[in-house]
């Protein structure tokens, strides 16, 4: 942030909040791509941790399992992300910047 106030000292409003914020369609695929990495690594852990625990499922039922969680993590992820993303913004002090 502190690069935003030196580089944008003159800049109206309006433009400095379209900075200062990540558009919705960036913050989707990042959720999107952090998360499809995960499934990889959280997959490939269910099935080397699931038998040691006792719990014997077909590899359908396992993928079906990480699918289900990859779509709440994408959503956690990105809504958590655009509330950070506005939290943030409107914190600005914009009074510095007219």
């Amino acid at each position: 942030m502190i690069l935003l106030y030196l580089n944008t000292k003159h800049m109206p409003k309006d433009e400095l909040r379209k900075k200062a914020s990540q558009p919705p369609k960036q913050s989707w695929w990042e959720s999107v791509l952090n998360v499809a990495i995960g499934f990889g690594i959280n997959f490939s852990a269910q099935l080397l941790l699931y038998p040691m625990f006792g719990v014997h499922i077909a590899l359908h039922q396992n993928l079906s399992i990480a699918v289900i969680f990859t779509v709440i993590s994408v959503i956690r992820s990105y809504t958590v992300r655009r509330w950070f993303n506005n939290y943030h913004v409107k914190r600005i002090d914009f009074s510095e910047h007219i």
